[in-house]
């Protein structure tokens, strides 16, 4: 196996087929707002920066302790201190004195519609899943129809490699694209 040889894994027909077709779809399926947030949804997912729960535990022991020494009020200066806006509101919404249900019921609603948002966007990717592997077939099926065509004994038989490779090659995009991008992503 050598660089050179990746051009192999190299067709035009077969990308316009299985990613042109794979997106297409998904475009048809999803609304365009939803479309426009997939540079966001790659951002995120290429960004190391883990989740750190101790952080917060220890940020709410710290605000805590604020509260018990200095009243509710003197934590208005740390919440705008903080970056997280989940966070911030949940702190901003302790000063403003809100009692505790209310306060619960804010954030529960909050954290479902966050959940719902990424519902969405995780379905968009598993469309995407699972559509690629049958535009790899249909690219599959192009190649073959053109490698029969090649065959016509007529014309001394042909080249059958290329029309071959397509077929091949574009099962290939399809798989990596289902199970190597688009399931992990989902």
């Amino acid at each position: 196996f050598t660089p050179k040889n990746l051009w192999n894994f190299f067709d035009a027909a077969s990308i316009f087929i299985t990613i042109g077709c794979t997106l297409f779809i998904v475009a048809a399926s999803f609304p365009g707002a939803m479309l426009k947030a997939m540079p966001k949804h790659f951002k995120i997912i290429l960004n190391n920066k883990m989740f750190d729960p101790k952080g917060y535990i220890d940020q709410l022991v710290e605000l805590a302790q604020i509260a018990r020494k200095n009243g509710l009020l003197s934590l208005e200066e740390k919440a705008n201190e903080q970056t997280d806006p989940f966070f911030k509101q949940a702190i901003m919404l302790i000063v403003d004195a809100n009692d505790q249900d209310k306060v619960r019921g804010i954030l529960e609603n909050d954290i479902e519609c966050m959940s719902a948002r990424h519902e969405d966007a995780a379905a968009m990717y598993d469309k995407a899943s699972s559509v690629a592997p049958a535009f790899g077939m249909v690219g599959t099926l192009v190649g073959l129809i053109n490698m029969l065509k090649a065959m016509d004994v007529e014309s001394g038989g042909g080249n059958l490699g290329p029309a071959m490779a397509t077929a091949l090659v574009t099962t290939l995009y399809g798989c990596v694209l289902a199970h190597m991008i688009f399931g992990p992503i989902a």
